[in-house]
Parts: structure tokens; sequence; C-alpha cells
């Protein structure tokens, strides 16, 4: 009850104002909770509405003041334009246009600046390349010129034109035109033909560019081989396996989870250099991009408009009885022509080579991917790698010191030849220091730059206690098998305060290590 006396009070307070209501959901009672509208500042909805209502009585004013005006200056000519039709009455106008579609012509012929007139002329002589029609004129009319029912309408009241609304009497000079807008539309594909013709060139150029860059990116085959082998390293347990994979499944590679951590992790942390390479992959499909954003069906619409256009003029040419719009239907009939075979040879050779890359890429010969489908495969195979790369950089440099430790104490203990740490010298003096330093040089990239106290201080030291030797057979035999020199006392304490330290580490820590351990040993072999 509270609510519709609320809304009974505020219709009675509206008054005699000319406006209709606000329809917009409110809420009539006090709601239960605190709102922005708990407190309100009347004094300043009263002064906007004394404002409104000051406004709406001027504009009453002046309505008032044109009506009285146009009643009394209202008369009656010898054609009945003004009273005819009764006392005090005046004669309807005609209404020959349908109201949907008169609107719209209205308003765009309000936005160009040619008259009827310079354009039925133009039209008649299909004059191209006239500067009183300008292309975007004709663009906006397109669409909006009379047919020829409505012209054969419009042009039976010439004699009492004086009926006709404003919009009918100024498109009189166009009904001589029955076809008007297909005229228009001739004029503006002359004018923009060549610049469309030119942009699906590029698209389909752009498609061949992306095409053979995809066939010769070294960075992307290098992710798709790697990505190959590590699948038959966790499906198969070897190399040996499947031969090859769609790219349009490399998402499904890269969502596989090895643990914590994406099977594309690993890929990529196997990189040289994860900077440089995202740039040089970035750099190397530089075109599918632009072909990725493309549209094979807008492509094959485009094209096939301009075909349309080009039997549009050659029907026109026909029945052309302007002897000036005749020369120039058919000088824009051989350029379209040609165009229109240049653009079916260009969009087969697109159309080859995009094929070829999809089959190189593993794709099925079948298969039924568009163009910027396939590309887009691409693109996402770049940005999963750029993503998952920037991860890498981002993440804290992890503890691999145990794991270092360990694989340089398993290639210490394996002997090694003179031949493959000698190579390339011919030293006289050549320690057991040049075998330490090869063994540490083969540790891959992961392991470099982070502190190895044994290793380093291991191959120092026995390479101290060589060169201190003066006989030649144990300088060999060091040279030939590391075995051969024991651990010095330095190396050995060293070694005790590491493994002490490591037995004081918690549980939970030496457990995550140890984890973290066996992932980087089954990434490294």
């Amino acid at each position: 009850r509270g609510s519709g006396a609320r809304s009974q009070s505020c219709f009675a307070q509206r008054g005699d104002l000319p406006i209709s209501q606000i329809h917009f959901k409110q809420c009539y009672s006090r709601p239960q909770h605190a709102t922005v509208f708990s407190v309100r500042n009347s004094r300043q909805a009263i002064l906007a509405h004394a404002l409104l209502e000051a406004d709406l009585s001027e504009v009453q004013e002046e309505a008032k003041k044109k009506a009285v005006f146009k009643l009394g200056t209202t008369t009656t000519d010898a054609r009945g334009r003004g009273g005819g039709g009764g006392e005090g009455g005046s004669t309807p106008l005609l209404k020959v246009l349908d109201q949907n579609r008169a609107l719209p012509m209205e308003v765009a012929w309000k936005k160009v600046t040619v008259t009827p007139d310079k354009l039925g002329a133009i039209l008649k002589g299909l004059d191209f390349s006239s500067d009183a029609l300008s292309t975007p004129d004709a663009e906006r009319l397109m669409g909006r010129m009379l047919t020829a029912a409505e012209a054969k309408a419009i042009g039976s009241h010439m004699k009492d034109a004086y009926r006709l609304r404003p919009l009918e009497r100024k498109l009189l000079p166009l009904c001589d035109l029955p076809d008007a807008d297909l005229r228009l539309r001739l004029v503006v594909c002359a004018r923009t033909f060549e610049e469309r013709v030119a942009a699906l060139t590029r698209s389909y150029q752009c498609n061949k560019t992306a095409s053979s860059q995809v066939i010769t990116s070294k960075p992307l085959h290098e992710i798709l081989q790697t990505a190959l082998d590590l699948g038959n390293l966790i499906n198969h347990g070897q190399l040996e396996g499947a031969e090859c994979f769609p790219i349009s499944q490399f998402s499904t590679f890269s969502a596989y989870k090895a643990g914590k951590r994406s099977a594309l992790h690993y890929v990529c942390s196997s990189l040289h250099e994860p900077s440089d390479f995202v740039m040089d992959l970035e750099r190397s499909l530089s075109e599918v991009f632009c072909a990725a954003r493309g549209s094979t069906q807008g492509q094959v619409e485009e094209r096939k408009a301009i075909q349309e256009m080009t039997e549009s003029v050659r029907q026109q040419l026909k029945k052309e009885s302007n002897s000036a719009a005749q020369g120039r239907l058919d000088r824009l009939l051989d350029k379209l022509t040609a165009a229109t075979s240049k653009l079916l040879e260009e969009e087969s050779a697109a159309k080859a080579s995009v094929q070829e890359a999809q089959r190189y890429c593993g794709e099925r010969p079948n298969a039924t991917l568009s163009t910027e489908e396939f590309f887009g495969y691409v693109v996402d195979v770049v940005n999963k790698v750029k993503h998952e790369v920037s991860t890498i950089l981002k993440q804290p440099r992890r503890s691999v010191v145990r794991a270092e430790e360990k694989v340089a104490k398993a290639m210490v203990a394996k002997p090694v030849s003179a031949s493959s740490n000698d190579a390339g010298t011919n030293s006289a003096n050549a320690s057991s220091c040049s075998v330490a330093d090869q063994s540490q040089t083969t540790v891959p990239k992961v392991f470099v730059g982070t502190s190895s106290c044994s290793s380093s201080i291991s191959g120092s030291s026995s390479g101290q206690r060589c060169d201190d030797k003066t006989d030649t057979h144990h300088t060999n035999s060091c040279n030939t098998e590391t075995s051969a020199c024991p651990p010095s006392p330095e190396e050995a304490s060293i070694r005790l305060i590491g493994s002490q330290q490591q037995q004081q580490q918690q549980p939970q820590q030496e457990q995550q290590q140890q984890q973290q351990q066996q992932q980087e040993e089954d990434l490294l072999l």
C-alpha cells in the first residue's frame, strides 16, 4: 500500500509538464540496509526541477508563436498550394515513397554535396573521373537511389510536383534514369577496383610469404623436432617411435604435465640461449602473424564481388546507348578482365603454397584447415614458447649444487683418454687439471655458473701434485687415468664439511632437493 501511495503522489506532483516519465526500475520501499541514496540533497533536485520547468515553458511559448505565425500567413494561390480542401484547410501532400525508404534516403542526401541535377548528368555519361562527385559521396548514396518502380511513380507527378514532398521533388531529375543505382555502382567500381585488387593481391602474397617462412624457419623446426623426440621418450622410452605430429596438436603436447611442470617447459629449458631463440623465432615468422589475421572467406567473397562487377559491366555495355559511356565501359571492362585473371592465378598459387606448408608441418593432405586457422596454430606455438621462456627467465635460480657434484664425480670417476683431453695441444707439462677442466666444460649450460667446490678444488690440487712429480711414468699415468691421483687432505675435508651440512638439513627440504635432482638428472640424460 505504501508503494502505491508513493507512486500516486509522484504522479500528482508532476503537474502539467509536457514530458514523458522516466521508465527505469525503481524501488519505492525503504531498503533495510544502507545505500548510497540513504542521505540525499533535495535542494539540488528542487533546483534542477525548477530549471527544467523554466526551459519547458520557453519551448512552449516559442512553439505557440510559430503556430500563430503559420496560421496567419497561410494563403491560397491559384494552384491551391495553401488553403484548398475546405474552409481553413490545406491540401495534403502526396506520399510516393514509403517512410522506411524515404528516411535513409533523406539522411544520405543531406550529407552529400552533389546535387541531383549534377549527379544525373554524371550517371548518364558514366563520367568516372568527374570532380563534382567525390568517392565518399558516391559510396554514401549507394542503395539510396530510386529504383525503376519508384522513379516511374515519382515521374508520373511531374506536372503536379508541388503536391510531392520535398525529398520526392528533389529527386525528380533522377527519374529519367531507371538504373541509377547500377550506374552509381559502376562509377564506384571504376574508382575503387584498383585498390581492392591491390589489397587482395597483398593478402595472397602475404599467405605465400608466410608459407615459405614456415617451411624455412629453423627455430620453429627445432621446437617441433624437440617436442617429437621428447614425446617419444615419454611414450616409448626411446627416440624411435612416432615420425611426426600435426602442428594443430602442439597445444595438447604443451598442456601435458610431467610432475609440476609441462612438457614444453623442458623443451624450452633445453634451448641454448632462450631469449635470443625467441627473438629469432619471431623474426623468422614475421609474416605469419599477418596471415593469421586474414580471412579466407573474406578473400573469396571479395574476389567474387570483383568478378560479378566485371559481368555487370559486360552486360551494361551491351545495352548502353550513350556513345561516351560505351567507350568508358569498354576500357573499364578490359582492366577488370585482366585484374580478374590475375587474381585467380594469385589465389591458386597462394592456396598451393599454404597446402604445402600444412603438409610440411605434419598435417594430413586431406585436412580441412583454413589458411588463417593453420597460421593461427603456428602463432600459438610462438606465443606458448615465448610465454614459457619468459616464465623460465623470471624464476629464481634453483640450487643445483648437489646435482652438479654428482655429475662431476661421475665424470671424474670415468677413465678419460689423453687424446680426448689434450686434442689440439702439444704442451709437455699437461696435468690432470686439464682433465678436470674438460669434465667441467662438458656439464650442460644449466649447471654453468654455480659453485662446485669439490670438482674445481679436486682438479686444481691433483694437478699440482702431478706437476710436482718429476717422474715421467707417474705424469703419463696421471694424464691417462685420473683415478691414479688420490684426493688431497683439503679435498677430503671439503667433502666432509659438505656431507655434514647436508645431514643437518631438514627432511622436507632434503626430499625436495632429491626430487629436483632426479628431474635434472633425467633431463640431462
